[in-house]
């Protein structure tokens, strides 16, 4: 019979090891606060239902005082009122790539994109970036010269120096 002392050490060496990899892991990325902003213009309309702006943005986590170049591509489907949209935001660190899933509303002079999205990956100093679901709001005018665009949500990159 394995003595009560010896059976409780053992219970608490295998919760340590199962709960060692999470903590690991866990202690391997940063949470970072995401806050873009940004004005595009419309740049090319592959068909009435592809959209594409560029623009510059800044924000959170774009190093402070510096911009980054962004593309968007819309593509709509008109009868649901929804939008899917592909971003790619270039800096000189690196890039930073996601996708939206939008709802919109047309006026005779604007579409208002409200929906949710999620950084997809980045490269350079932003290798490794992942977001939580991203709150995504756009205003186009319909001439295509006057964009806001907007995200904001919590995102996490690797930890640096450990």
């Amino acid at each position: 019979m394995i003595p009560r002392t010896t059976l409780a050490a053992i219970a608490i060496a295998a919760i340590a090891a199962i709960a060692a990899p999470t903590t690991l892991f866990a202690a391997s990325r940063q949470a970072i606060h995401i806050g873009i902003v940004g004005k595009t213009q419309l740049t090319t309309m592959e068909s009435p239902l592809v959209v594409q702006d560029t623009g510059t943005v800044k924000g959170s986590p774009i190093t402070r005082g510096q911009t980054g170049a962004i593309t968007l591509t819309y593509r709509l489907n008109p009868r649901a009122g929804r939008a899917n949209v592909r971003w790619l935001i270039t800096t000189k660190g690196g890039t930073i790539s996601g996708t939206c899933r939008t709802d919109y509303t047309t006026t005779n002079t604007t579409w208002t994109f409200t929906g949710a999205g999620r950084i997809t990956g980045g490269t350079g100093a932003w290798k490794g970036i992942t977001s939580m679901p991203l709150q995504f709001n756009a205003k186009h005018s319909k001439l295509g010269r006057h964009e806001a665009i907007a995200f904001r949500g919590t995102g996490s990159m690797p930890a640096r120096g450990r």
